[in-house]
C-alpha cells in the first residue's frame, strides 16, 4: 500500500489542496502531491500531522474529517 500512496503523491496536483485518503484494516494513509502520511488506524497523533499539513497547504477545514 505505501507504493501505492507513493504512486498519488506524484499524480496529484499541487495547487489547490488536494488530497487522498485510504485505510488498511491496521493503517491509514493520507496522499497529498509529493507527501504520504501513514500511521495507525486511530492514532490522533499521527492523524494530527496529516491534518496540520493540509492546513498548511490550504485545504479547508471542513475537509480535514477523513475516517481512519
Amino acid at each position: 500500500m505505501g507504493r501505492l500512496a507513493e504512486c498519488l503523491a506524484r499524480c496529484l496536483s499541487s495547487d489547490g489542496g488536494r488530497y487522498a485518503n485510504f485505510n488498511t484494516p491496521a493503517e491509514a494513509f493520507v496522499v497529498f502531491a509529493e507527501q504520504v502520511f501513514r500511521y495507525p488506524r486511530g492514532d490522533p497523533a499521527g492523524r494530527g500531522r496529516a491534518q496540520e499539513y493540509g492546513r498548511s497547504v490550504g485545504v479547508p477545514e471542513p475537509q480535514l474529517d477523513w475516517e481512519d
